[in-house]
């Protein structure tokens, strides 16, 4: 079934894609019609341009961030689930932000990849169910924020955590 306002063949694939936000395989669409005037209206965002990488295993609210971030104008928004798949991500992508569930599917920690976030200066929000508590000593002063959490809280708290870091000249620092 064809979403309003998504460009779509009738194939399979891209009925599929519409219904997951028009993006797709975890790939960027161009925006279209009613998508780029929202993207105008954010012109004085910190997020417009951003790339982003999401680390979340509930497909959903990563979808809800994904769609939300598009909408304030991000160029990229990338999707992962798994520890490894992120680490491999930051191997070759360099995001601008991070959003950063603290415990995944397969039940590892993502704290090695705070650590690598840590390293490289790129700023995180924690968003997670579990206690502040789980989150390590060296990232106690990163945002956190606790699910369930409104998706536009999710969206301001990473675009406060990425204005931060373009404001700081101390790397490391959020």
């Amino acid at each position: 079934m064809p979403v309003a306002g998504r460009r779509n063949n009738g194939s399979p694939k891209s009925i599929a894609a519409a219904a997951v936000g028009g993006r797709g395989w975890g790939r960027p669409a161009e925006p279209i019609g009613e998508e780029r005037s929202m993207m105008a209206g954010h012109a004085g965002d910190g997020l417009v341009g951003s790339r982003v990488l999401v680390v979340e295993d509930e497909f959903i609210l990563a979808w809800d961030v994904e769609r939300e971030l598009y909408a304030a104008g991000c160029a990229s928004v990338k999707l992962v689930t798994l520890v490894p798949e992120a680490l491999q991500e930051l191997q070759y992508w360099r995001p601008d932000v991070v959003l950063l569930d603290l415990r995944l599917r397969d039940g590892r920690s993502s704290m090695p990849i705070a650590d690598t976030l840590d390293e490289r200066a790129i700023p995180f929000v924690i968003l997670t169910g579990q206690s502040p508590d789980a989150v390590s000593e060296r990232h106690r002063d990163r945002p956190f924020l606790l699910k369930p959490c409104p998706t536009d809280t999710v969206v301001a708290t990473l675009r406060q955590a990425l204005q931060g870091r373009r404001t700081t000249t101390t790397p490391g620092q959020a």
